[in-house]
Formats: structure tokens, sequence, C-alpha cells
């Protein structure tokens, strides 16, 4: 018996006897972006992310569309208030990308989400 079972940006192989997992590789890179965006997703779909200049509250972040490299989203992001052990370095940001939701880019550290970024609140206008 094989079944093939989807979840959380994986697919998983089940046969009678073991649970193989399918690793997804990166699409190929759209022209557009960056050499030093790094991929987050999985074998359903995902962005490439490339991380800039860095505050005491986190990095500006330009987000690409996976298929033409399009900008989805260019704007700083903060830590948010519950983010455990934030990487030090651009580098290690870029190492421990797990996903990007459509709203933040969430880290990863020993198979587990700890950090997220989200997009800086705008100040409004009086």
């Amino acid at each position: 018996m094989l079944a093939v079972i989807l979840g959380g940006g994986c697919v998983y192989l089940y046969t009678q006897r073991k649970v193989t997992p399918v690793v997804c590789s990166p699409p190929d890179r759209p022209a557009p972006v960056p050499a030093d965006a790094k991929w987050a997703g999985g074998c359903d779909g995902g962005y490439w992310i490339e991380a800039g200049r860095k505050s005491d509250r986190g990095y500006f972040v330009r987000i690409f569309s996976a298929t033409f490299g399009k900008v989805e989203q260019a704007d700083w992001f903060e830590w948010t208030p519950d983010c455990k052990n934030q990487p030090s370095t651009k580098t290690e940001l870029l190492e421990r990308l797990n996903s990007f939701d459509g709203g933040m880019v969430c880290l990863r550290a020993d198979s587990e989400v700890v950090c997220c970024l989200r997009p800086k609140k705008k100040r409004e206008r009086p």
C-alpha cells in the first residue's frame, strides 16, 4: 500500500513499513530575484526573501514571488513581542527562514518556529 499525504508544506509517502519525507527543492530563481535572497517555502509554494538593512527592532525585507520574481512586499519588519532567540546577523536570519504567510516572516530553530517578523506599523497622521 502507498499513500501520499500533504501537510505543513511537506509531502510524506506512507508505505506499509515506513514513512519517508519527500524533500522539495526550491524552484529556479527568477532573474529579478537577487542572488542573496533565500527560498522560504515547501512543495506547495513559497517566496524568495531578501533581508536588507538591520535596525534594533528588525530588518528591511523584500519578498519576491516564486514564479516571476515580482516584489510582493518591501518594508521594515519588526520582531513580534514573543520572539525568542533572535538571530544576530542577516546571514543567520536567512539561514533560519521558515515561511512567509502573507503577513509575517517566521524563523525556525531546532525544527520549531521560534521567532517571527511582521511589517512595521505605520503611524497614522493626525
